[in-house]
């Protein structure tokens, strides 16, 4: 108990002294709305912290990607500030909270007027697309399901990849278009989950 004591002490004392950072540890209420309990030191390198897509239309893309990461157990935000509320909002938050305590977030937020109807080319220098990983091949036939209730775009049903040049064993996988043209996978890959 005294080593225990001791190694948080000093790990406290590194915090403080600005070796590793604070913050917030943060959890979900009855609503879903996300709240502070306390602080906790993370490790000061590791997974994303968040993506920030910019999209043309905030209200078609804000119903697009909740029920894409609704799917996949990200929950949203109920922030009270103008843009994130109201019977309009023009940005939008979820995050999912990992069992180290870190969160990963994403957020939607308009794009510059000028360039809201052009369409995102994955084939310009920038990011291709973003994959999600599922905890099983239902999950992602879950996902799937929610992008068709809301009128999303399918680039391909989920099917077995596995075996395929670039692919493991076994890779379960579906591929969707946001209503920018941002390129989502959700993947069920056992072998990068374990």
């Amino acid at each position: 108990m005294n080593m225990i004591r001791r190694a948080s002490t000093s790990v406290c004392r590194m915090a403080l002294a600005g070796w590793l950072p604070l913050v917030s540890r943060w959890e979900h209420d009855r609503d879903g709305a996300w709240i502070s309990h306390g602080v906790h030191v993370v490790p000061a390198t590791g997974p994303l912290s968040h993506i920030d897509i910019s999209v043309g239309y905030p209200q078609r893309s804000i119903a697009f990607y909740h029920a894409f990461l609704c799917a996949l157990g990200y929950r949203r935000w109920n922030l009270a500030l103008p843009e994130w509320s109201g019977a309009n909002p023009t940005r939008a938050t979820w995050g999912v909270k990992y069992s180290d305590g870190s969160r990963f977030d994403i957020e939607v937020r308009p794009s510059m007027a000028a360039s809201r109807n052009r369409r995102y080319d994955r084939y310009e220098p920038g990011p291709h697309h973003m994959a999600f990983h599922a905890d099983s091949d239902a999950r992602v036939d879950r996902v799937h399901e929610a992008v068709v209730a809301v009128g999303g775009e399918v680039l391909d049903a989920p099917q077995q990849y596995g075996g395929q040049a670039g692919y493991g064993a076994y890779y379960y996988a579906a591929f969707f278009a946001d209503p920018d043209g941002v390129k989502l996978e959700v993947c069920y890959v056992p072998s990068a989950n374990s």
